[in-house]
């Protein structure tokens, strides 16, 4: 897959030089003349790289949902005889709030790049155009796209994944998407046991402690993998309380300390259930059998959305991450495809990071071995 990112042709407010961000300003006469040059650019970037590639074509055209980019992209995609795939709210500008319409000048700039005025905060910013861009991935595997977005969006997001500050480009400008800087590796460990496991009652997001057992399981599982070859870099958990227990000894025995906790590493949460020993067939369904149950969906899509902002969080680096029975069953369900059993105390499994990235969250949840 190589895509390539499109600065909307000039608006009024762009040759005004107004702060535009979110608001859905329209491309000018000159603007739509930039989408068109863009197009023919586009035509000679493909020759060339099928120069190399010889079966190398454009697959088709996505874009920010604001007007001057979904009219950039249209011109694009009828210049070339391609289809427009659809916009993505998550490829809209970075919001300055209040300050949208203002004149730049320098000060005022200033208090956009140090973040001092009240305006979408860049970490925020940047998670939502990386999840946005995984969507697309998710949606058309393997294609060659042209993404029609915004100046600061192309800035900031090239900057994040180069480390090297790159500034606004020109309307109607082409840039390659550079590769998404993700983990090298995520392994999962289920905790070690507690006395509500040694039970078999349901636990859920109830904060019960690790036991002896549990401890001196965690001992095992950090030997053995230390045994077998495996460093991390990292080592993030659940805020649960035996998880956290869990990362710190594995984390000790790596030589680390605990990075963090992630609130969308917690385990489902099973509401009335919890603290019971319920039935086998409960189990299988509790949410038909007892109330406040957390959706099956909502375990799959968190724990997918959580492991993606780990490995966005810690590009290059190996990590651990400890959370829960449940959690890691979908989520490992979800990004290799089949369906996993039982997942018992302190056992580790190796996250696979193109599942994870290519995951659709449209996609019915895996059960009985079938999405």
């Amino acid at each position: 897959m190589l895509s390539v990112l499109i600065r909307h042709g000039q608006t009024d407010w762009n040759l005004e030089r107004r702060l535009q961000g979110s608001s859905d300003i329209p491309l000018n006469d000159t603007g739509r003349a930039q989408a068109q040059e863009a197009a023919l650019n586009l035509r000679e970037y493909a020759h060339i790289q099928q120069e190399t590639d010889p079966g190398f074509t454009w697959h088709g055209v996505v874009t920010s949902p604001l007007s001057r980019a979904a009219e950039t992209g249209q011109i694009i995609a009828d210049e070339l005889g391609l289809p427009v795939l659809g916009s993505y709210e998550g490829l809209a500008e970075r919001s300055f709030k209040d300050l949208e319409g203002i004149k730049n000048y320098p000060e005022l700039w200033e208090t956009v790049e140090n973040e001092t005025a009240d305006i979408e905060p860049l970490g925020d910013f940047l998670n939502r155009v990386e999840q946005a861009l995984e969507q697309v991935e998710a949606d058309y595997p393997g294609k060659n796209l042209i993404i029609a977005v915004h100046g600061m969006l192309i800035s900031r997001l090239m900057s994040s994944r180069t480390g090297q500050k790159v500034p606004v480009p020109d309307n109607g400008t082409v840039t390659e998407l550079a590769p998404a800087r993700r983990a090298s590796s995520i392994m999962l460990i289920r905790h070690g046991q507690t006395d509500w496991n040694k039970l078999s009652l349901m636990q859920g997001s109830s904060d019960i402690p690790l036991n002896d057992t549990g401890r001196s399981q965690a001992r095992d599982t950090a030997r053995s993998l230390i045994e077998r070859g495996f460093t991390f870099d990292v080592v993030v958990s659940s805020p649960l309380s035996r998880a956290q227990e869990t990362a710190d000894i594995m984390a000790a025995a790596f030589g680390l300390t605990l990075a963090g906790t992630y609130e969308g590493l917690v385990e489902r949460g099973y509401g009335q259930a919890e603290g019971l020993d319920i039935s086998a067939e409960a189990r299988r369904e509790p949410d038909a059998y007892y109330a406040g149950v957390e959706s099956e969906r909502s375990v799959y899509t968190r724990g997918i959305e959580t492991l993606r902002q780990i490995a966005r969080d810690y590009p290059g680096q190996r990590v651990l991450a400890v959370s829960h029975g449940s959690l890691i069953r979908r989520a490992l369900s979800a990004t290799h495809g089949y369906e996993f059993g039982t997942i018992a105390n302190a056992e580790p499994f190796q996250v696979d990071l193109v599942g994870l990235a290519r995951w659709n969250e449209n996609a019915e949840p895996l059960l009985n071995g079938k999405i």
